[in-house]
């Protein structure tokens, strides 16, 4: 005789990680990401790395190769505070609505600001 013991049923729960999306949808092409409001040029090699989360607008990083330059695109103010630091030069601005916050180590800053440059005016 086989004996099964019945438990009542309880309906199962959403696990946490359901109710925390990634946040607002990015796609990335061969030379561009594009948010819901705007889309951005990246540079050649680069890495896109998308750091908003799920309550805060899209955000994203455009790393260099080696990591020694770095532009932030946000589609609100960057408030993060930046130590200040002499090995490095950094870039704010805002063009249409759309902030940039980029870094780089003084020693390339000239080829950093042509980059800068190409990706803030990209802005569409």
């Amino acid at each position: 005789m086989i004996v099964v013991a019945c438990q009542p049923l309880v309906p199962a729960t959403i696990p946490p990680q359901l109710s925390h999306t990634p946040g607002e949808f990015i796609r990335i092409d061969d030379d561009r990401v594009y948010a819901d409001d705007f889309s951005v040029a990246y540079p050649e090699g680069w890495r896109v790395i998308k750091i908003s989360t799920a309550s805060d607008p899209v955000r994203f990083v455009f790393a260099s190769p080696d990591n020694t330059m770095l532009i932030t695109v946000s589609a609100s103010p960057i408030t993060d505070d930046v130590t200040p630091d002499a090995t490095k030069t950094i870039r704010e601005d805002e063009r249409d609505s759309v902030y940039f916050r980029g870094e780089a180590l003084v020693e390339e800053a000239e080829v950093f600001e042509g980059i800068y440059e190409a990706v803030s005016g990209s802005v569409e």
